[in-house]
C-alpha cells in the first residue's frame, strides 16, 4: 500500500440519471476488492439514497452513510461531509467515494472541488451535454480562482445511445 494521504473521489453531474450512483458503487466495490487501501468508504449525498442500498447488496463490508445535501436540508450535512473529507485526507490509505445529487448547488460544488478527482458521467443526449459542459466550466473556474490543480476532472461517457441523429 502507498504511504500517501487519503484520496477523495466525487461522482457529480448536474443532470440526474447519468449513472453517478451505479458508477460510484461499482468503483467503491472495486477499490475495496483490490485490498490496496486501509479503508474505503462511500457517502451518498443524494436524497434518494440509492447508493447505500446498492452498495450493501454488492459489497456488504464497505462502510456507507447517507448525508443528503440539497436546498431541502440545512447546512449540517454539508458541514459533516466537509469534515469527513478532511478526516479522509489526513489518513494514509483511506479512500472516500462521494455520490452527489443532481443540481447540488454552489456550496456543494465548491465542497466537491476539495476532492482529488471529480468523475463526471455523461450520456450523449442533447438534454445532458450542454448542462454538463457548463458544470465542467464552473469547476474549472473554481480551480482557476484558487489556483489549484485538483480536482482532476474525468468525464466518463456512460449510457451512450446509438440511435441519436447527431451520431450519424
Amino acid at each position: 500500500m502507498e504511504t500517501t494521504r487519503g484520496k477523495i473521489l466525487t461522482f457529480a453531474n448536474p443532470k440526474g440519471g447519468v449513472g453517478k450512483s451505479t458508477l460510484s458503487c461499482l468503483i467503491t466495490a472495486m477499490l475495496e476488492w483490490s485490498n490496496k487501501y486501509e479503508m474505503v468508504q462511500l457517502i451518498d449525498a443524494d436524497k434518494q439514497g440509492s447508493s447505500v442500498s446498492l452498495l450493501q447488496r454488492i459489497c456488504k463490508n464497505v462502510p456507507c452513510s447517507h448525508y443528503p445535501i440539497s436546498y431541502e436540508y440545512d447546512k449540517l450535512n454539508l458541514i459533516l461531509l466537509s469534515q469527513l473529507m478532511e478526516n479522509t485526507r489526513m489518513k494514509q490509505g483511506n479512500v472516500l467515494v462521494i455520490d452527489t445529487p443532481a443540481r447540488p448547488g454552489q456550496e456543494g460544488i465548491e465542497l466537491f472541488t476539495k476532492s482529488h478527482a471529480i468523475i463526471v458521467p455523461v450520456s450523449n443526449t442533447m438534454a445532458e451535454l450542454p448542462p454538463t459542459l457548463e458544470f465542467v466550466k464552473k469547476l474549472d473556474k473554481i480551480k482557476e480562482r484558487f489556483q489549484k490543480i485538483h480536482p482532476h476532472i474525468v468525464i466518463i461517457p456512460n449510457k451512450i445511445h446509438n440511435n441519436r441523429k447527431h451520431l450519424r
